[in-house]
């Protein structure tokens, strides 16, 4: 889903809140993009901007980066990432903690079996040779 909304203050407010990526005087007549619950809300700064969109979303939107969820596209079409979605490490899944800790508890308890089976076993001899 699609929404367009032409509104320069808001389009002027996000464009000045990115000072180092964005030359705010270039930005005119573009549109910025985000991307939130599987839906694009556009927001540009003039009727002109809401043109650009429909002559250059099909063009640009092959060359959107797969991180972004917010972007400015410059009148003459260049992409700039404004924000991107971070994906967080992540951690070693604790089965494998535990599996290592299931491993030692069954080897000892082989060993622990092993030795009561051979007591078990040298026992009864250690009887006959009594008799």
């Amino acid at each position: 889903m699609i929404n367009i909304q032409v509104n320069p203050n808001i389009y002027r407010q996000q464009v000045l809140m990115h000072p180092d990526i964005i030359y705010a005087p270039a930005a005119a007549r573009g549109f910025l993009v985000s991307f939130h619950d599987q839906r694009f809300d556009i927001v540009t700064d003039s009727v002109e901007g809401a043109q650009n969109f429909t002559k250059l979303w099909e063009k640009v939107q092959t060359s959107i980066p797969n991180n972004a969820s917010k972007i400015l596209i410059a009148e003459n079409g260049q992409i700039f990432t404004l924000q991107k979605i971070i994906v967080g490490n992540q951690k070693a899944p604790l089965v494998q903690q535990s599996s290592f800790f299931i491993l030692i508890v069954t080897i000892s308890a082989i060993m622990i079996l092993a030795i009561l089976l051979w007591y078990w076993r040298k026992r009864p001899n250690d009887q006959e040779k009594a008799e």
